[in-house]
């Protein structure tokens, strides 16, 4: 019970961590680079800390700001939007929509008036999901 009321100590890289991941085009071993720690450990306090692995994170941040710019636009350049968002290409992003929204981009983009549809959340299957993936 002494320890319950300890306040929760992270790890002092995890806070640079969330602010570069959550910038575009930034990859995880740049990341680790610049908070001084390997690859391998920046993952597994990461994902200690956090609940995801850092890749996860940070194309869970890309989909949210991509998902931002679909609810705000009046009309969408597809293309335009994935490399803005930092994605490699178009079907890169649909597939994020897909699993994390259980959507595809048009679709959002259709039902955006639709509360419900909009902050839809697709469950992960997780034995075939990336969101259980560790590496």
């Amino acid at each position: 019970m002494a320890r319950l009321g300890r306040p929760f100590k992270h790890h002092g890289a995890i806070p640079a961590a969330l602010g570069h991941l959550a910038r575009p085009g930034v990859t995880v071993a740049e990341v680790a680079d610049l908070v001084g720690l390997s690859h391998r450990r920046l993952i597994e306090i990461f994902t200690g800390h956090v609940g995801v692995t850092p890749k996860v994170f940070a194309r869970l941040q890309r989909f949210q700001r991509a998902v931002v710019i679909v609810q705000q636009a009046r009309s969408v350049d597809w293309a335009e939007l994935a490399i803005g968002c930092g994605y490699y290409d178009q079907s890169h992003m649909i597939r994020d929509f897909s699993e994390f929204a259980g959507l595809s981009p048009a679709d959002l983009l259709r039902h955006r008036d639709d509360p419900v549809k909009m902050n839809h959340v697709a469950l992960p299957d997780r034995a075939g999901s990336n969101l259980s993936n560790t590496a």
